[in-house]
């Protein structure tokens, strides 16, 4: 059974080489230099976009090694300012140009383009990547890796604050909106 709900924060980081250094010595490496090429659509039916906060994204993804899967993710709570968890659904595909067909041929059509690099780490049972993102910068994300019942979600951040505390984290302020968004941004040269 795979994981459908996820507690997930994530920052601009300032000091992302000594956070790998560091990494490198007290966690378990999961993911070494992997290239993520994310392509974003929206359905014809629904802007996701319409709204103050975008609570939806779909995204296909491709890696340098090969892969391919599709992900969507709900936000929750549904549109408030501030999100903590979100429902999410993902699964490898085998032909991403055949699903790239099928999304043209139903309306769904893509609206941005986000290209990383990532390295990832496990520590505390949280999964925390430094991802390199092309024309905007460093981030640091925690991802707790299991799935949690609501009621626990305060201890969950309360836990990635303490993690990133012991790592001597230099962050700006949290990423709310996620790379698509500030992709979206970045293209158009002023604020959503």
């Amino acid at each position: 059974m795979s994981k459908m709900q996820e507690v997930e924060q994530k920052f601009p980081i300032k000091n992302a080489i000594k956070i790998i250094d560091k990494l490198d010595i007290i966690a378990k490496k999961i993911v070494t230099n992997q290239k993520q090429f994310d392509t974003y659509y929206m359905p014809a039916h629904k802007n996701y976009l319409e709204g103050d906060v975008v609570s939806e994204w779909l995204r296909l993804r491709e890696t340098g090694m090969g892969q391919s899967d599709i992900n969507y993710k709900c936000w929750l709570p549904y549109g408030a300012k501030i999100q903590n968890h979100c429902n999410e659904y993902q699964s490898a595909i085998s032909d991403i140009e055949a699903v790239k067909k099928i999304f043209e041929a139903l309306g769904i059509a893509p609206i941005v383009k986000v290209f990383k690099i990532r390295n990832s780490w496990e520590y505390k049972n949280v999964e925390i990547s430094l991802d390199s993102v092309e024309g905007l910068g460093d981030f640091i994300e925690l991802e707790f890796l299991e799935e949690v019942e609501e009621q626990k979600i305060d201890d969950i951040l309360l836990l990635f604050k303490t993690i990133l505390a012991e790592l001597g984290a230099e962050t700006g302020l949290q990423d709310r909106r996620g790379y698509p968004y500030l992709a979206l941004e970045h293209k158009l040269g002023r604020s959503l």
